[in-house]
């Protein structure tokens, strides 16, 4: 028998027997009426209570779920934002490599320039015949 149901029956025949005890006939109807309404009230009350524990525990649960939820999507997010930074970090590391070889070819490209400027202006490579 759940709850809901022993409690008023409960409480009314314990009230209905102890009301029943009472030798005055004539208030004993009114006493009856008036406990009976009484039991009636507290069942209705114990009723609501059950409702709006029902429904926050129903509430507690949802939370708990989008915590969780909330819990794994911050995780993930985390794990982006170190997946990002990684990138990064790597860019930047091929970048440096790249300006390297960006002076390396620079200054080779120049030394090229400057023996070839010396070779042009050195002697002519075939001899002029003789007149």
């Amino acid at each position: 028998m759940s709850k809901l149901t022993f409690m008023p029956i409960a409480l009314s025949t314990s009230l209905f027997l102890g009301a029943c005890s009472v030798s005055d006939s004539s208030d004993t109807g009114e006493r009856l009426e008036q406990r009976g309404e009484d039991i009636s009230g507290y069942g209705q009350d114990w009723e609501a209570g059950q409702k709006d524990y029902n429904q926050g525990k129903a509430v507690v649960e949802q939370s708990s779920k989008k915590f969780a939820e909330g819990e794994q999507d911050l995780a993930r997010a985390q794990q982006d934002v170190a997946d990002a930074q990684e990138k990064m970090r790597a860019a930047r590391s091929e970048s440096a490599d790249g300006q390297k070889l960006v002076s390396a070819g620079s200054a080779k490209m120049q030394r090229a320039e400057a023996s070839y400027a010396s070779i042009r202006q050195g002697p002519p490579v075939t001899a002029t015949p003789p007149e």
